[in-house]
């Protein structure tokens, strides 16, 4: 019997309907998954106790998060990572944030976008985490986006005295800052 071509087609990480495969040892002749590497889905065999096949291909997509305060101002450090909604599932590596910009390799993308949720582990001295996972999507191989990190915020006692008159109080009057 000569080889053949079968075709598998997958919804949300699952075939769709049964595909029967003779036993026997089979590669892939080419993939049409968007935002995928075509020729990273490693090779598997069928044998005659086989009940599932669990197969992984590697995207290859490149999103890079910008990271700034509500000023503009760049986040000088952190750590980013990929996360669900809530934040309380984490997807791979931990990823840097240097100088405002932290860069995932290996995104899965398409032209219709792939949603995703960006989760802050930690960020610099002058800013608070992001504390919910912000959601971006990826829509080209390469896509900038960017998420918004909280200035830190205290609450200082003011006291204001004369600057020419060492003592001398001001007894009321009201002080507008900007920033």
């Amino acid at each position: 019997m000569a080889a053949t071509n079968y075709s598998i087609n997958f919804l949300n990480g699952s075939s769709t309907g049964p595909v029967t495969l003779p036993v026997g040892s089979y590669t892939f002749v080419s993939t049409d998954i968007p935002g995928y590497e075509s020729g990273t889905i490693v090779p598997f065999t069928i044998t005659p106790t086989t009940t599932a096949v669990a197969i992984s291909i590697a995207a290859n997509g490149t999103m890079q998060v910008t990271v700034k305060d509500d000023l503009g101002v760049n986040i000088t450090s952190g750590v980013l990572q990929l996360s669900n909604q809530t934040g309380a599932a984490r997807y791979g590596d931990t990823v840097s944030i240097t100088d405002g910009i932290a860069s995932f390799p290996n995104v899965p993308y398409t032209a219709g976008g792939i949603s995703f949720y960006v989760a802050q582990n930690s960020s610099d001295a002058n800013h608070d985490p992001i504390s919910v996972p912000q959601p971006v999507t990826l829509t080209q191989q390469t896509s900038t986006v960017a998420v918004v990190n909280d200035r830190k915020s205290v609450t200082p006692t003011f006291t204001m005295a004369d600057s020419n008159y060492s003592g001398i109080t001001p007894v009321t009057g009201d002080l507008t800052v900007f920033g």
